[in-house]
């Protein structure tokens, strides 16, 4: 409904007095003189409410003094009160910098204009910004917003559905410096000053009249008034209005907003290549940042207040427009996040994927969208509604976006991505704290909307258009990793056998790094047993990494080997060989099946008369680690053995060597879950004999009860001073240089702790250290190898140590290994004597 103007009633009657002639004004009485200025009054209302009138204005279009004015014609003044006309909403929300549909049903009125801007704000202050458009018929008007008071044309900042929209600040061939009678379009158009009547030249001039001058920067978020209507537009009290108006809207602009955090996915390639939609695209995709190389990355930004700048960067094309979702040019996009070339300069926005993990002096691995060619699926951008950024306006526009990535081929890297490398992700915003984005406004005129005084001025920092002067940066980030696709089982011997129970229904399950909506069949065929079977089965994969596949193997005879074949579509995948067992979880019972229970050995010899059977009782090879541990670690081996089904292998220790005293020494032999025991017997060799300490010594030998008590000791002071009771084997110090044995693999086994030729004393001293044996009185007592039975001569009788040739200090103490046999008596002694020699000559005979 068209707004009446309120007229001031004394001064209608002195312009109705100034323009009746004074003769006149003499002769008529009273009444007549009323009913002529009131004719007069209606001849001259219609120029004051139309506000006809001429302007000239300033030549940049800078807000100016009051402008001179021109007499109005005629034409000024037309007859539009049958005009209708609307908008389809009241208000149309958008974030600053996007696009928004404002919907005109102008089809009342031919034609009809829309004013936007022109008006003020709440606190008187100007909005900033004025353009009149010419419309027709009915239709929908896209505004991008972003290109608001730029030079860029009528249809890349209005495009229209159907109608005929034309812009006087963005024409083709005119700008808002265009003398009115000049506009192609605009015949009808006249701007004219509310007060005076006079007329205003052109659009600069007109928007000198309210406030308003050349935009320094993209317009900033608030409020807009939009009018629809028709006749003349007028200045007024520092509004526009105009002469019939018939609708009015509100345009409002948010400040853009921004997500601070990147969103990962995978899909398989199959299923998002050529996605037309955000519903296309993350339907078959999983949220996860560990990508299987050669399926797609997905990731997904939001912001607004950047759509309007990829609008244009897209080429500008009307038909090119925002839906609700579709797919958005990757040349765009690299074009928005270019600083240093391109269309779009300086917009202060950035997205950077960066490989973290680079070897020494190896460059990383960039994103680098320049390097895309050709329409390919091996990068795609598609752009949706809003997810999080909810209230920021009414569309087209979406605010998220998401960019589709091959693993395998890396179209949009400078470089491969490989398995283990790691990236992280980074989509920001620039922002300078205490400074705006502004124009390049060198050359005059409206400024290209994407020329900004960053991109030629080195003093100015590149910025986005919309932070507020006290933002600076925000950014989102995330990270991912690349892996090798793998499908590894459970179940699995050394040899990569598969193993699989015996059983009516079977579950075969692994771990897997194949995206869960990979499709696998698995063939099983199994030729043993009375019939041949084949069975076709499908391959579960979990969204937790892991797959299972279900059979029926009960026909299958234990012990038997199947074929199982893995598909993906009509592709051969994966092959493995299974073997049917009764316990997939003992495969190969290893058992030990014969081993000496007591063995006698020559001090210094190798154990290779120490042999075990180890038998197998499985169906497939069996490996296990085969250990010989003597006297709690004194002497040790261990070694990884092989061994055939239903087959018995023999090991025999002969790479371990009896570098203990002669004694008797408990040894095991244990092999999986099963162990052994049995006594080694260490017998002097022949070249064992005591040193000349010993022998001088002889005659000091504790050998009876009164030489104890002349020395005012007992036996169980003997044992007081040296090792402790109970101990099997010495406390020395010895390493693993040439003990070792080595396996029937080659593998290298732990042998004793000691180096080659060392024993348990190696220099013939006492347990202490001192060359001084138990109780201080020169002979040995305690069993540490220089004297077995207190008479000064060793154990063979020779009166030499052990290891008579040992090269270690003397000067260092040694721990002795007594001889587990009964000591402090004649009858031990000299059963120990007799044993030595008896086996000594037996050995040499």
């Amino acid at each position: 409904m068209a707004r009446t103007r309120r007229l001031d009633p004394a001064r209608l009657r002195r312009r109705a007095r100034s323009a009746l002639p004074k003769a006149l004004s003499r002769r008529v009485d009273s009444g007549l003189a009323v009913a002529l200025a009131l004719l007069c009054l209606f001849s001259l209302a219609a120029p004051v409410m139309a506000g006809a009138s001429g302007v000239s204005g300033t030549s940049d279009g800078a807000v100016a003094d009051r402008p001179s004015l021109t007499p109005a014609g005629d034409d000024a003044v037309r007859d539009t009160t049958d005009a209708t006309g609307s908008f389809g909403d009241a208000e149309y929300v958008t974030s600053a910098g996007d696009l928004v549909e404002v919907d005109v049903s102008a089809g009342g009125s031919d034609p009809a204009y829309v004013v936007v801007g022109g008006d003020r704000l709440s606190d008187g202050s100007p909005t900033g910004f004025l353009d009149v458009l010419r419309v027709t018929g009915d239709t929908t008007i896209t505004v991008n917003t972003r290109l608001l008071g730029t030079n860029a044309s009528t249809d890349a900042v209005y495009a229209s559905d159907g109608a005929s929209v034309s812009s006087y600040a963005h024409g083709a061939e005119h700008g808002p410096e265009t003398p009115v009678e000049d506009l192609d379009g605009f015949d009808d158009l006249t701007l004219v000053d509310g007060e005076t009547g006079a007329a205003y030249g052109n659009l600069s001039a007109l928007r000198s009249a309210v406030d308003v001058g050349s935009n320094p920067a993209p317009l900033a978020p608030q409020r807009y008034r939009l009018l629809l209507g028709s006749g003349n537009v007028t200045a007024h009290d520092g509004t526009i209005q105009l002469e019939h108006r018939l609708d009015r809207a509100d345009l409002r602009l948010t400040p853009p907003a921004f997500r601070e955090r990147v969103d990962v996915y995978t899909a398989l390639a199959d299923d998002v290549d050529g996605a037309g939609s955000v519903d296309d695209l993350l339907g078959p995709a999983r949220e996860r940042d560990a990508i299987t190389r050669g399926d797609r990355l997905i990731l997904g930004f939001e912001a607004t207040g950047i759509w309007g700048a990829l609008a244009r960067a897209a080429d500008g094309d009307p038909d090119d427009r925002f839906g609700s979702s579709g797919n958005l040019s990757t040349a765009a996009l690299n074009d928005l996040l270019t600083s240093d070339d391109g269309e779009i300069l300086g917009e202060g926005v950035s997205l950077t994927i960066r490989q973290t993990n680079t070897g020494m002096n190896e460059p990383p691995t960039e994103l680098d969208l320049s390097a895309v060619t050709g329409d390919t699926d091996a990068v795609q951008a598609v752009y949706g509604p809003p997810e999080d950024l909810t209230g920021h306006g009414d569309g087209p526009t979406p605010s998220a976006f998401y960019l589709v990535l091959d693993t395998d081929a890396a179209a949009a890297f400078d470089g491969t991505l490989d398995p283990g490398d790691e990236y992280a992700v980074t989509f920001g915003l620039d922002g300078v704290e205490g400074d705006r984005y502004r124009f390049d406004r060198s050359g005059g005129g409206p400024a290209d909307p994407f020329a900004a005084a960053s991109a030629t001025d080195p003093d100015v920092d590149e910025q986005f258009p919309y932070r507020a002067l006290d933002e600076g940066d925000v950014s989102a980030t995330a990270s991912f990793s690349i892996r090798a696709p793998d499908l590894s089982f459970d179940d699995v011997t050394d040899d990569g056998v598969v193993l699989v129970e015996n059983g009516t229904t079977v579950t075969l399950s692994g771990e897997t790094t194949l995206h869960p909506e990979t499709e696998l069949t698995a063939e099983f065929v199994a030729d043993a047993g009375d019939t041949p079977t084949v069975e076709t089965r499908s391959v579960e994969i979990s969204e937790n990494d892991t797959f299972s596949i279900r059979a029926v193997l009960s026909d299958v005879p234990v012990g038997s080997s199947v074929s199982l074949e893995l598909y993906e579509g009509t592709s051969l995948y994966d092959t493995r060989s299974l073997v049917v067992v009764e316990d997939p979880n003992d495969p190969t019972p290893l058992a030990i099946d014969d081993a000496p229970g007591n063995l006698t050995i020559i001090q210094g010899d190798s154990l290779e008369r120490l042999s075990v059977d180890v038998r197998n009782d499985g169906h497939v090879d069996g490996v296990e680690r085969l250990s010989l541990d003597v006297a709690d670690g004194a002497l040790t081996d261990d070694r990884r053995i092989r061994v055939k089904p239903d087959r018995t292998s023999t090991v025999a220790f002969s790479r371990v060597t009896a570098d203990l005293e002669p004694g008797e020494y408990a040894y095991s032999v244990g092999v999986g879950d099963d162990e052994t025991n049995g006594t080694l017997v260490v017998a002097p060799g022949p070249d064992w004999e005591p040193d000349e300490e010993e022998a001088d010594g002889e005659d000091n030998v504790i050998d009876d009860s009164e030489d104890d008590a002349a020395n005012g000791e007992t036996e169980d002071d003997a044992d007081s001073e040296g090792v402790d009771d109970g101990e099997t084997g010495a406390d020395s110090e010895v390493d693993a240089n040439d003990s070792a044995a080595v396996g029937e693999e080659g593998d290298a086994s732990t042998g004793v702790e000691g180096d080659d030729d060392t024993t348990a004393d190696e220099d013939g001293s006492d347990a202490d250290g001192d060359g001084n044996d138990a109780d201080g009185d020169g002979n040995d007592a305690d069993g540490d190898g220089n004297d077995a039975d207190g008479d000064g001569n060793d154990a063979d009788g020779d009166g030499n140590d052990v290891e008579e040739g040992a090269d270690d200090d003397p000067s260092e103490p040694r721990t002795a290994i007594p001889l587990p046999l009964g000591i402090g008596t004649r009858e031990a002694v000299s059963g120990t004597l007799l044993v030595g020699t008896m086996y000594i000559a037996d050995h040499w005979l």
